[in-house]
């Protein structure tokens, strides 16, 4: 039961994100102040759920999160290394995926902000807002509410290898999308054993927006001939 609210915000936020970030085919890159605008609200929301989650357990927000003002460099350095570490990984897994979803006759279909990012015809406008949600807002919205909020409500349970797989799984199928679920699952395990080592989120916010980047450099690289 403790776990019934946060589990609704996750599959609703992933909805409206879904919904205003990556509809099916006829959709359009959304422009940076559009962006900003969806982003903000959604923010705000992973933000009041965090508040509750603070008044109900009766403690403070920093402390709910993991926030520490000890040893965040070092944090951020270990999240840094963590989140290149991974990208070779993350890379072999998702190219197992596509194969898995090819070899059982499954289309695998990139995630949109790719598909705009590797569209030429795409303007300056959305090519920073796909940026901006990359590096700031995603990996803001998604550490707070997986790892600060819902790990740290799984793990009551006492069994923390079950509360990690329950909430990896959970990150990586609220993206909704099949192409992407195996390297996902993996980041979001990565990214919970992190939080479990070092005690805090600075060490996966610096992952995950050291991943997110790194995979933007990638995109921005010449298709090969």
């Amino acid at each position: 039961m403790a776990l019934a609210l946060p589990l609704s915000m996750a599959f609703a936020l992933a909805a409206v994100w879904l919904k205003d970030a990556a509809p099916p085919e006829t959709a359009e890159p959304p422009h940076l102040l559009e962006m900003l605008q969806a982003n903000s609200g959604m923010l705000l929301l992973v933000l009041l759920l965090c508040f509750y989650r603070s008044a109900v357990s009766r403690m403070p927000v920093p402390g709910l999160l993991g926030l520490r003002r000890r040893r965040w460099r070092s944090d951020v350095l270990c999240g840094i290394a963590v989140g290149l570490a991974i990208l070779v990984p993350t890379l072999l897994l998702s190219h197992l995926n596509t194969q898995f979803l090819f070899e059982v006759g499954f289309p695998a279909e990139p995630q949109q902000a790719i598909t705009w990012l590797s569209d030429p015809d795409v303007s300056l406008s959305p090519r920073l807002a796909i940026v901006i949600h990359s590096l700031l807002f995603a990996p803001l919205q998604e550490e707070i509410l997986y790892r600060g909020i819902l790990l740290a409500l799984a793990l009551r349970s006492g069994r923390s290898a079950r509360a990690v797989l329950l909430v990896a799984l959970l990150f990586a199928l609220a993206h909704l999308n099949l192409s992407v679920v195996l390297p996902l699952f993996f980041f979001g395990l990565v990214a919970a054993v992190l939080l479990l080592m070092r005690g805090g989120l600075a060490a996966p916010l610096a992952m995950h927006v050291t991943f997110n980047l790194a995979n933007l450099l990638l995109l921005s690289l010449p298709a090969s001939s």
